[in-house]
């Protein structure tokens, strides 16, 4: 992470959806050199049959869902970016989705994160599917005590409303409907997996995030900030995201993605 500007991306699908990266760019954002497959490009895709083994298979939609008002008949995984956006309009009304959230290719944004969100080193810049924090990332301490600053916590006060305010019941249900559109982004990176499945797995690894108190100490190699701790450095990118954003706003998205992984692993039940 390069010195004094920085870039998070809070990663919680259906509360928000997971992938960063290990580095901080001094004064612009980082450039994500990990190759990803497929990119954002427009393709025609057909919506293929789910793997026929999953341990959390997502169910046919209910009736008297709260997505009854969206057209039964998908659209192509890219053609439907204006059918998701109306959905999440509807549901965080009053809130400028636009401001915190690359709302284009938002379903091929979502795939790729998620299936990233594990690795250590960060992926493609052009999938990120949140919008950066405002302001610089900020350190406080001198060369031999570097830390990362309270007051960088602040920067992710949008992100976090958003979550607050976020009925996760709703949003599963958005997931339910649009899942096929998910499921056939999901087989153009990995052909024969199923993307609630891998959901859950990028779930449990950033709940198995270390539980962090201040301070977070770095160390500056050239124009490089690195978690002192070496078990911290290899963490993955979605884990990193927690050490990042401060304890008491890693204590809530843990707290948040509990709940969406008992949802998303009870959906026959819901």
């Amino acid at each position: 992470m390069r010195k004094n500007s920085g870039r998070v991306l809070i990663a919680v699908l259906i509360a928000g959806a997971a992938g960063a990266y290990c580095y901080w760019k001094s004064s612009q954002e980082p450039t994500r050199s990990a190759p990803v497959q497929p990119t954002l490009e427009t393709k025609k895709v057909s919506v293929p049959a789910a793997p026929s083994v999953s341990h959390f298979p997502v169910p046919t939609e209910k009736s008297q869902s709260p997505t009854d008002k969206l057209s039964k008949t998908l659209p192509p995984v890219d053609n439907s970016d204006l059918s998701i956006q109306g959905a999440l309009i509807q549901l965080f009304d009053g809130t400028k989705l636009s401001t915190l959230i690359n709302l284009d290719h938002l379903v091929r944004r979502i795939v790729i994160s998620v299936d990233n969100a594990t690795e250590v080193h960060p992926y493609a810049a052009d999938a990120s599917v949140f919008a950066p924090p405002k302001g610089v990332f900020q350190v406080t301490g001198g060369p031999n005590n570097l830390s990362i600053s309270s007051k960088n916590y602040a920067r992710y006060q949008p992100y976090i409303y958003l979550l607050k305010t976020a009925n996760l019941k709703k949003l599963v249900a958005v997931y339910i409907h649009y899942y096929p559109l998910f499921q056939a982004a999901y087989q153009d990176l990995k052909p024969h997996g199923y993307f609630n499945d891998r959901l859950i797995e990028v779930i449990d690894n950033m709940i198995a995030a270390p539980d962090m108190n201040d301070p977070v100490l770095l160390t500056l190699d050239s124009v490089y900030y690195k978690y002192s701790n070496p078990e911290l450095e290899s963490c993955s990118s979605a884990q990193k995201i927690l050490l990042r954003i401060g304890p008491k706003n890693a204590k809530l998205v843990k707290e948040n993605l509990r709940k969406t992984r008992e949802l998303l692993t009870h959906l026959k039940n819901n």
